[in-house]
């Protein structure tokens, strides 16, 4: 027992030579004091403030960050005001404010983490100004927002940020975006239209998807990789046109489906020119196609013969063609059989025919 007892007391005595970090209390704000002499935000003891004016600094010292769920829930805050010495809001900071309508940022936040305002149901707008990343579920279900303004600085929305913010109807995207995440504006249902950056490189799966108030789209002049549902079930979009720079779209991007069926539909037309991505995916996609050089709606894309349909004969035709066994010098020939936009006939154009007249995705 003394052994016992001995060892547990010695235990004891190591544990007390080791530094602990204390949390401090500044007017109801927890705080940690950081070694570059800064001060970080991780609590809240004041659960009944409706106003909450977070501090420059305590003690001299900077407040640059909130973090640790600081205000997690805390569900009296209608307004808060974060001062510019802040250059990050941790993850879970403001999650569940379900009354918090109104947040001034200062132009020094720089992040956003994940879950930040997850859940902030009253909050009806946000300018991001400076803020560079965006992280998940950010604003997740904030039904009440109607406006995104993104400042100047921001380069990439993560995913699911604004997803269900089914009262968003303007977004102003910032010059230098270039990632928006999968499902990050998915069911945003009031958004009317879209115009998309130049800077942007890539909309993720189903980012858009279920905006059924969508109306025009407006892509900018970057190169542009569009995912997998990215506009599904926009039901609104009629027609889109692709410009050139887009350098892929994923399965059904702009296809529409009922929610218990894996059939899907394509309400929307695409204009595109001949050897685009845009005559890939309503080839791959079966959508309607529209091919700007002709001026003239293409019903069945790789029509050769003219009869109304892509079928084996129009491979047939191709492959007389690139064999050398038929020669043809009729130009919109060329842009119609020309499907891998190579300038030529040739037998993968054939290819293409048959795994459409197939069905072979």
């Amino acid at each position: 027992m003394k052994k016992l007892l001995s060892f547990i007391f010695a235990i004891a005595l190591i544990l007390a030579t080791v530094p602990v970090a204390s949390a401090l209390n500044y007017n109801g704000f927890v705080y940690i004091e950081n070694d570059d002499g800064t001060v970080t935000i991780n609590g809240y003891t004041d659960f009944f403030s409706e106003e909450v004016y977070i501090p420059k600094a305590i003690n001299d010292k900077p407040v640059v960050a909130i973090t640790g769920q600081a205000f997690k829930q805390k569900t009296s805050i209608r307004t808060v005001n974060i001062p510019e010495t802040v250059t990050s809001i941790g993850a879970y900071s403001f999650y569940g404010c379900t009354k918090l309508f109104s947040v001034v940022m200062g132009t020094g936040v720089r992040t956003i983490g994940d879950h930040a305002f997850n859940g902030c149901v009253a909050l009806s707008g946000i300018n991001v100004r400076n803020v560079e990343a965006i992280g998940e579920f950010a604003f997740y279900n904030c039904n009440k927002m109607t406006e995104l303004n993104c400042g100047t600085a921001l380069k990439t929305i993560g995913k699911r940020a604004f997803w269900k913010c089914e009262s968003l109807n303007f977004i102003k995207f910032s010059t230098t975006l270039e990632v928006i995440g999968e499902y990050a504006f998915s069911d945003c249902k009031a958004l009317t239209s879209l115009k998309l950056p130049d800077s942007l490189k890539q909309i993720g799966t189903s980012a858009f998807s279920g905006c059924t108030g969508l109306e025009a789209l407006t892509f900018g002049t970057g190169e542009l990789a569009i995912g997998m549902y990215a506009f599904e079930n926009c039901t609104a979009l009629l027609e889109v046109t692709i410009p050139q720079n887009i350098t892929s779209i994923g399965r059904y991007a702009f296809a529409c489906r009922d929610a218990q069926s894996t059939k899907f539909t394509h309400l929307v037309k695409i204009t595109c020119n001949l050897g685009s991505a845009g005559v890939d995916y309503s080839m791959a996609n079966g959508a309607p196609v529209y091919i700007i050089e002709l001026d003239r709606e293409i019903a069945s894309f790789g029509d050769v013969n003219g009869d109304g349909v892509t079928d084996t004969n129009d491979a047939r035709r191709l492959l007389r063609i690139a064999s050398g066994i038929e020669t043809s010098t009729d130009s919109e020939l060329l842009l119609m059989g020309d499907l891998n936009g190579n300038g030529i006939i040739d037998t993968m154009d054939a290819v293409v025919i048959l795994r459409r007249a197939s069905k072979i995705a």
